[in-house]
Formats: C-alpha cells, structure tokens, sequence
C-alpha cells in the first residue's frame, strides 16, 4: 500500500526534492505537478524501480538549501542543492549518494546553507562525515 513520506506547501521559487533509498534523487519544478481534486489518485513523483528503491524523503527546496544523506551504515554527506538538476517528474533522478550494495540512505535533512556556515559538527561539502559528529 501506499504511505506519506513527506507534506510540504508549495512555495513559489522552489522545487520539490525527492531522495530514493538506493542514493538516488532528484529536482522537480513545482509547475510539473498538476493540482488533483477531490477523487484524484495523485501525481507521480519519481518514478520508482529496483535500481532506486522507495522515497525515503521528499521537501521544497532552492539553491540556497543543503542536503545531508545519512545510510543505513552511518555514512554521512552534504551537497549544496544547487548541484542536483532539475529534472522532469517520470523519471529516476540522479545519484546523490554513492552506497555499498548492503547500505541503503535512511534519512535525509534540508537546511538553509546560511545557517550552517562554519559549524564544525557539519561534515564537509561534497564529502564523508563520521556519525559521532551528529550526536
């Protein structure tokens, strides 16, 4: 059966960011996305095969946001969402997140770059982070 992942409001100016447990993900521009009414059986958002996995999460997102995955094994990256590309809804997306084959991406978080600027509990961009450093 179907589950919610994630409930955003829809913000002018940004997009909506969906991640897949294999590490994939991807940008998709609000306007992509007709509104249903009240019998509508909804919109697809990524779509969904064994080389992606489930969503894991989904959020609005703009350049000015930052991504952080974490993995089933506690492998830790952030990436500026400026460098994930928008792409169209019927499609897979991109991988995110690079996961040995027994590892999947458990969460993610969205958060404004200008709030994390020179905290050094934050693993580097683009980079590997130990899991001690969030606790």
């Amino acid at each position: 059966g179907d589950r919610v992942i994630a409930s955003e409001a829809v913000v002018a100016g940004k997009d909506l960011l969906v991640v897949a447990q294999k590490g994939l993900g991807k940008r998709t521009r609000t306007d992509h996305f007709m509104t249903k009414g009240r019998a509508g059986k909804g919109v697809t958002a990524m779509k969904l095969t064994v080389r992606t996995g489930q969503i894991v999460g989904a959020g609005m997102v703009n350049d000015d946001h930052t991504l952080m995955l974490m993995s089933t094994s506690g492998k830790v990256i952030r990436l500026p969402v400026s460098q994930i590309p928008t792409i169209g809804r019927q499609t897979q997306g991109v991988t995110l997140m690079k996961l040995d084959s027994d590892e999947m991406v458990a969460t993610m978080t969205i958060a404004d770059r200008k709030d994390e600027d020179g905290d050094p509990s934050l693993p580097p961009l683009n980079g590997h982070g130990d899991i001690s450093t969030l606790s």
